[in-house]
């Protein structure tokens, strides 16, 4: 039982983190460490890079980084983001798990009362 509880818990969390979008502009070392080939080593060049020649331009930019070439781009580009906009529509796709609520109903106007003209 316990073991299908903690299956089910990390079905989750690697659901989830399917849908991240890194922006490489302004994500923490630890952040970029989320991403699939890159390490704490390579999170931090990606940081130092960016400190050192300022923001990515383009996702592409990327492979100037020492350490990340062609294959390890190839592997991150759909996982990857310059733009904060990205963040918005991965909300937006989370959010539909969500349940609703239900709309409470309107309280009627007593016809009688009069209104100040």
């Amino acid at each position: 039982m316990l073991k299908k509880i903690i299956g089910g818990l990390l079905m989750f969390l690697c659901m989830s983190m399917s849908f991240a979008v890194v922006n490489i502009n302004s994500a923490t070392e630890e952040e970029l460490s989320t991403l699939k080939g890159v390490g704490p080593a390579k999170a931090k060049a990606i940081v130092v890079y960016r400190i050192q020649n300022g923001a990515f331009k383009s996702t592409k930019d990327l492979q100037k980084v020492k350490g990340i070439g062609e294959k390890t781009y190839d592997g991150l580009k759909n996982d990857i983001t310059i733009n904060d906009d990205h963040k918005t529509k991965v909300r937006a796709v989370k959010n539909t798990n969500q349940k609703t609520k239900e709309a409470k109903p309107v309280k009627k106007v007593n016809s009688t009362t009069r209104s100040t003209q």
